[in-house]
């Protein structure tokens, strides 16, 4: 049986992700919406990139993010055509940038808990999978360095008269 967790190495060029850990760095990002988290499980920054930027240097980033996750779902597609629905057009409006920080004893892999996949952190990974329940995965913890981690979701517009 196969999976439908992809890796896509160098899907962001180092120079992108420098860039984008100088965004997330940056004092204000943006005035992107910020979220942490300080627990036990998960000691992280998140910050939100729209649609919308306030600057020509966040605006560049996003379009980078954009073309690196149409080109993965291209390929994504290509491999796994049920995936797709006619003319039906995607939708991904906003990326997550999140550091994680050194906690625990792991080395940063993302699990996937039901496939038993661990996928190692790489500069310029791209990962694609299908995201509902049937793909639980989670951030392991790092222990060395921060990791930082850039997130996108594509969805269907509302569906009406489907259901």
């Amino acid at each position: 049986m196969s999976n439908f967790v992809r890796q896509y190495p160098n899907a962001l060029n180092d120079q992108v992700c420098d860039d984008l850990i100088e965004w997330f760095e940056s004092s204000n990002s943006d005035s992107a919406k910020t979220v942490t988290a300080n627990r036990e499980t998960r000691k992280d920054t998140q910050k939100w990139m729209m649609v919308v930027t306030t600057s020509r240097f966040g605006h560049k980033l996003y379009k980078c993010l954009q073309a690196a996750k149409k080109t993965m779902l291209q390929e994504y597609m290509e491999e796994f055509p049920i995936a797709y629905r006619g003319k039906r057009r995607l939708k991904s409006d906003a990326n997550k940038i999140q550091r994680t920080e050194p906690f625990g004893g792991g080395e940063g892999e993302t699990e996937f808990l039901y496939e038993k996949i661990r996928v190692q952190p790489q500069k310029g990974l791209g990962l694609m999978f299908p995201a509902g329940w049937t793909f639980q995965h989670r951030g392991n913890p790092v222990h060395t360095h921060n990791k930082y981690i850039a997130t996108g979701w594509w969805h269907y517009p509302t569906e009406k008269g489907y259901y």
